[in-house]
């Protein structure tokens, strides 16, 4: 061999043969027994405790053959071991150990040799079972010759019991010599330790112990790199879903911005809408009055059917410039205007047709040149009046008709512009020509009815807006719930299977990561369940919320359709707070399930960041 043995294979060795030494002895006192029995009895019965014997003893040397085997081979691993360090450790020793080595070579020569002699025994005693068999097999011969067999399986035990006795002697020497070559090795060992290590050298033993501590070290860093890279992924998945939100934080800024810029869209839509409306309001009123216009001729015709042809052409001339000019101005000043200028004109025609006609004219003519003078001069300024009143209501009617052909030009322009608007605006005049007094409320019924429609109209945007976020909201809610239910099922799973527990996956790495330190299974298992009610009962409300908001619009939809006490900014207002309200509810419930996740991975003690 090429290295000596250690004092626990001597010591192993040891035992072995004292317990091989044991079983010998009860080996032959089993064979004086059957011996004793055999003789007592027939050949028969000999024949079967012979077989017994045999069997029992072979399957013992059996026995301790692959013990020896063993422990040899364990103890040459061990001496290529022992002498592997004893090169490194002490290079010196080997010249001072060849001896023993020599010696220890020798020792498990002879070993070998007793094997050997175990396996001869072994064979001997399975010749015997086998003889055994055969006078069984043949129970005639051994029946008419029980005396042969008789001896024959005295002389079989016999042999057992000699070699049986030789292989206890020479097991007994080799013992000796394992015990000599033992001693010497440990005193040779101390000697080569005491003259090799140097002073202040440490031992074997406490090289042996800072590697341990070592190891141990190295595997508590293994322990803290992996729990390291958990956290590590722990906390880029938390990244993730703090940018997914804020993500969804910007798409909800970008959604009220566009909001708010459509609504200053349909603001300044509206006030566009209401100059039209205003310019068509203004063309109706020109209308309403030139139809009353129409309508004074026949008036004065009908009134005054002993005025000339001349003359009712010019009164229906001023009436309507007259009545043309008091409307643009005022409408209660125009009335009264055209009355004052209808009698003073009817007063002077009067005069001048009565001077005419009257008989005292012409009998007072002949009186004297002096009255007929003055009657002439007051008959001329009284024409010259009339002249300047007709002048200016012919001014006044010229410049009315030159606005109402500006206006009417513009409106000719807007139309050409605005076929649709047009088409509108003509309705209107004619529902307000058909029913007069009920124009103005038609018309403010109309802008009514299309500020509630752009107010509706940016209720269901908000509502589709908020529908999408909280759906978003409901899906990373059941995200998390699924993922905390996984994590629970793999963990019950590695409570149950104990096998699994020896070679953690990435599942329960992380899950390991989620529990805190000194907290039982129990309550991290009810926190976590917690944390999936509030999620779910968090998911059920918003969805209930979401039902009934679609049920009220819904209801909103159906009733009447051109409701007058409502108005769009209330609508508009009432939209935007719903809004804001189902943001900050959204930002709360987010804020909280964030700052859950950090007392789940760090444990009770740990403060939300």
């Amino acid at each position: 061999m090429a290295a000596g043995l250690s004092s626990e294979e001597f010591v192993r060795l040891q035992q072995e043969l004292l317990f091989l030494k044991i079983k010998t002895e009860e080996l032959r006192e089993e064979n004086a027994r059957a011996l004793r029995h055999f003789q007592a009895q027939s050949a028969q019965t000999g024949v079967d405790a012979l077989r017994k014997a045999g069997a029992g003893a072979v399957s013992a040397i059996g026995q301790r053959a692959a013990s020896l085997k063993s422990s040899l081979s364990d103890g040459a691993s061990f001496q290529a071991f022992q002498a592997a360090k004893d090169s490194i450790l002490h290079p010196e020793a080997d010249a001072a150990t060849t001896e023993a080595r020599e010696e220890v070579h020798s020792l498990q020569e002879r070993l070998k040799a007793a094997m050997e002699e175990l396996a001869s025994a072994r064979n001997d005693a399975m010749t015997a079972q086998r003889a055994a068999t055969a006078c069984e097999e043949d129970p005639e011969d051994s029946g008419s010759k029980p005396q042969r067999g008789a001896r024959q399986a005295e002389d079989g035990m016999t042999v057992l019991l000699f070699k049986v006795q030789q292989q206890q002697k020479e097991l007994e020497r080799v013992r000796e010599a394992v015990d000599q070559q033992q001693a010497q090795i440990g005193r040779l060992t101390e000697k080569a330790a005491a003259d090799k290590r140097p002073k202040g050298s440490p031992r074997l033993s406490d090289l042996e112990e800072q590697l341990r501590a070592s190891e141990g070290k190295l595997d508590d860093l293994g322990r803290r790199l992996q729990s390291s890279q958990g956290s590590s992924r722990l906390t880029y998945e938390l990244q993730c879903h703090l940018e997914s939100v804020l993500s969804q934080v910007r798409k909800r800024d970008a959604a009220i911005e566009s909001l708010l810029v459509r609504q200053e869209r349909m603001e300044n839509r509206s006030v566009l809408q209401r100059e039209r409306l205003a310019f068509a309001q203004e063309d109706i009123m020109s209308k309403v009055m030139e139809y009353h216009l129409e309508e004074l001729p026949q008036v004065l015709d009908a009134t005054s059917p002993k005025f000339s042809e001349n003359l009712r052409q010019v009164v229906s001339e001023e009436q309507l410039d007259e009545d043309a000019g008091n409307c643009a101005s005022n409408q209660s000043q125009q009335d009264a205007g055209v009355q004052v200028s209808n009698e003073d004109t009817s007063d002077l025609q009067w005069e001048v047709s009565g001077l005419a006609a009257s008989p005292s004219w012409s009998s007072r003519a002949p009186e004297g040149d002096g009255s007929l003078v003055a009657l002439q001069e007051e008959l001329q300024g009284l024409r010259t009046a009339a002249e300047d009143a007709q002048r200016r209501k012919a001014e006044q009617a010229e410049s009315l008709r030159a606005q109402i052909r500006q206006r009417q030009q513009q409106m000719a322009l807007k139309e050409t512009a605005h076929t649709e608007a047009a088409a509108t605006e003509a309705t209107q005049a004619a529902a307000i020509q058909a029913v007069g007094s009920s124009g103005w409320l038609y018309v403010q019924k109309i802008e009514e009815l299309e500020q509630q429609n752009d107010g509706l109209e940016q209720d269901l945007d908000l509502l589709a807006s908020s529908k999408q976020c909280l759906l978003d909201d409901s899906k990373e809610k059941e995200e998390l719930i699924s993922f905390l239910m996984r994590t629970v099922r793999s963990d019950g799973s590695e409570l149950e299977n104990p096998a699994s527990m020896k070679k953690p996956g990435a599942g329960a790495k992380i899950f390991g990561l989620l529990r805190g330190p000194g907290r039982s299974q129990r309550t991290q298992l009810e926190e976590l369940q917690k944390v999936a009610e509030e999620a779910m009962m968090d998911n059920l409300r918003l969805r209930k919320d979401l039902r009934i908001l679609a049920e009220e619009f819904r209801k909103y939809m159906q009733a009447d359709p051109c409701p007058t006490n409502v108005s769009a900014s209330s609508s508009e207002s009432l939209g935007r707070e719903l809004e804001r309200q189902k943001t900050d509810n959204l930002h709360t419930r987010q804020h909280q399930s964030i700052e859950r996740c950090p007392c789940l991975c760090c444990g009770p003690s740990a403060e939300p960041p």
